[in-house]
This record gives C-alpha cells, sequence and structure tokens, in this order.
C-alpha cells in the first residue's frame, strides 16, 4: 500500500490515475463475454490502443522514480558547489513526499549524505542555504515515518539539528529550519524525545527563546504545545529546566501571546507540577484576568488567544 504525507500526515494515496485507467478497461473488457463466459478476444481500437499506452507509460514514470532518486543520491555525494547541492536537495524532497519512497531514499543511503551536509561553518550564507534545504528534506522524510526516524537517529541527525540551533552564529534561516526538522522528528517519535532530552533539548529551546528571532520563539511554543502525548519524566524535566516560569513571564511581556497562551494550556493540561506553579505564581492570575478584560473591551481578533485563557484561568483559580 503507498502513503503519501498530507498536511504532516501520511494517508493512503490514491490509486494512480494510469493504473486506475487500465484497471477499468479490465473491467469493461471482462463485462463483454461471449456466450461460453469466455472473454472476446478482438482486437483493441485504435482509441483504446492509445489509451492503453499512455496509461503504461505513466505506471513507467512511476517505476522511474527510484531510478530518479539513485541518479539525485549519486550527484549529491559528487556535487561540488552549493548550488550542485542546492538543486539536488530540492530534486530528492519533491520525490520523497509517498512514504514508500522516504522509506527507499533511506535505504539508497540518501539520509546519510543528506545528514552529512549538517555541519559548520552556520555563519557561511552558502551553507546556510543548503542546511535549510537539507532541513525540509529531512523534515518530508521523517515526519510520522517510523522507519526513516530511527535511520536518522542512527546517523545522530538530531544532535546535529540541535547544534544548529544552539549557535548563536548561526544565520537565522538554517536556525528555524533546523527547528522544523526537529518539530517534524518529535512528533510522536518517543526514542526521538529521548535523545532531545539526555542532550539538554530544553535548555536549548530556552536559549533559542532569546534569540530575538519570532519564528523561533512561536515554533518552539508549537513543539511545545505537544506535550500531552510525552512521557511525564519528558514533562518533568521541560518544568525542571525552567521553560514552563519563562513562557509564564514571556506571556506578561510578549506580542506573540496567543502562541504562549497555547502552549501553557497544553502544559497545564497535562502537568500537575506546571499547574501548581502557576497557581502560586501571585502576579500570574491577576494578568491571566485583566488580560481577559483587555480582549473583551477591545476587540475579537484574538479569539484564539481568549479561549486558551479562559481555559488556564479555570484551571489556576
Amino acid at each position: 500500500m503507498t502513503y503519501k504525507l498530507v498536511n504532516g500526515i501520511w494517508i493512503m494515496a490514491e490509486i494512480p490515475a494510469h493504473l486506475n485507467a487500465v484497471l477499468r478497461m479490465s473491467i469493461e473488457a471482462g463485462a463483454h463475454q461471449g456466450e461460453n463466459g469466455r472473454i472476446s478476444n478482438k482486437p483493441l481500437s485504435t482509441e483504446d490502443h492509445q489509451f492503453l499506452s499512455s496509461a503504461l507509460d505513466g505506471f513507467n514514470a512511476a517505476t522511474n522514480i527510484v531510478d530518479e532518486m539513485k541518479k539525485l543520491i549519486a550527484q549529491l555525494k559528487l556535487a561540488i558547489n552549493h548550488n550542485e547541492v542546492v538543486n539536488c536537495l530540492i530534486g530528492l524532497d519533491e520525490l520523497v513526499e509517498v512514504m514508500d519512497y522516504a522509506n527507499d531514499f533511506c535505504k539508497l543511503d540518501g539520509m546519510s549524505v543528506v545528514t552529512s551536509l549538517l555541519k559548520p561553518p552556520f555563519e557561511s550564507e552558502e551553507n546556510c542555504e543548503v542546511i535549510v534545504e537539507a532541513c525540509n528534506l529531512i523534515a518530508t522524510v521523517v515526519q510520522n515515518n517510523p522507519f526513516s526516524q530511527n535511520v536518522f537517529l542512527s546517523l545522530n541527525g538530531l544532535t546535529r539539528l540541535l547544534n544548529i540551533l544552539s549557535d548563536d552564529n548561526c544565520l537565522p534561516h538554517a536556525r528555524i529550519k533546523s527547528l522544523y526538522a526537529l518539530s517534524s522528528l518529535l512528533r510522536n517519535c518517543e526514542p526521538a524525545l529521548d535523545v532531545f532530552v539526555t542532550n539538554n533539548g530544553f535548555l536549548i529551546l530556552k536559549k533559542a527563546m532569546e534569540s530575538g528571532i519570532m519564528k523561533i520563539f512561536i515554533k518552539t511554543c508549537f513543539l511545545i504545545s505537544t506535550c500531552s502525548t510525552w512521557k511525564c519524566e519528558h514533562r518533568d524535566r521541560m518544568f525542571e529546566c525552567g521553560l514552563v516560569s519563562k513562557l509564564m513571564a514571556k506571556m506578561q511581556t510578549s506580542d506573540q501571546k496567543a502562541c504562549i497562551a497555547t502552549a501553557l494550556l497544553a502544559i497545564f493540561q497535562c502537568h500537575s507540577l506546571s499547574l501548581s506553579s502557576a497557581k502560586n505564581a501571585n502576579e500570574f492570575r491577576p494578568f491571566i484576568l485583566n488580560r481577559l478584560d483587555v480582549i473583551r473591551a477591545n476587540s475579537d481578533d484574538y479569539s484564539e488567544e481568549f479561549d486558551a485563557l479562559l481555559e488556564i484561568e479555570k484551571l489556576i483559580k
């Protein structure tokens, strides 16, 4: 069975048009049986012949995807300038949206080659352009795909992503994409979360939130909002490193209140230590109440934030 990545979820792919066409022709042919129950051997019409030839051409094109992948991986290994590397990465990213092909990519040593590109110098514009496309490709391959996730982890790919995210000298767009790839990997992947926590992932996130890069801050909040799927000890580590208190403080000063409120609500709903901390924070509940009053008085444009704050206020009473 073939699966395709759609909005971050692998779903069963539709039967390709060329195969559907051949199937339809077979069914129609089976419907025209003679009196003895045998299928008629009458020649194909010119129209049917052209139709079948076109369908089979489409089938051949689909079977050539792996060959194209092999070709691009070979080119990537031999590429000598960043433009060649970037073009190969973009080409591969277009081929791995189907889960079977994502796994083929790993079996063909593609993941090993791409992971090796996550390296310094992080302040180089050309190198960061390579890192950006490598992270895009990695995110597509590993998302909700246990086989590819395990391959990437075996290559120490997660620690390479953390090194990029934590390097203050790294250009912002590369750091943002490293966090994007991390989020794709960590979603519903406990082995990856174990490696993340062991390598001080939460402390790195906490530091990255202070980078002043808005997209990093937002993506960090989004990643934290998936905490209900984590093991309890991981949520404990997140709390112990001060990430929850950091978010509570940021709630009062940041312009990104909606994403912070969403992340805090997710934490409070699944982690009693964090909720107790919020209840005992003298200034936190008065701020929440005041913020709700401000939204009610001034605008209805903050519906996401408003809804999250209402639920938080109920929890911390």
